[in-house]
């Protein structure tokens, strides 16, 4: 999975519960903070 590759990469991972979003129609992409 690409969650263990990205361990095994040395990344740290922290799983989101996205239930909640996903009901409301929404996404990681709705709750980003886009920087220029």
């Amino acid at each position: 999975s690409t969650r263990q590759v990205m361990m095994d990469a040395g990344f740290s991972i922290t799983t989101v519960d996205m239930d909640a979003i996903r009901q409301a129609d929404g996404s990681l992409t709705c709750l980003s903070v886009f920087n220029r």
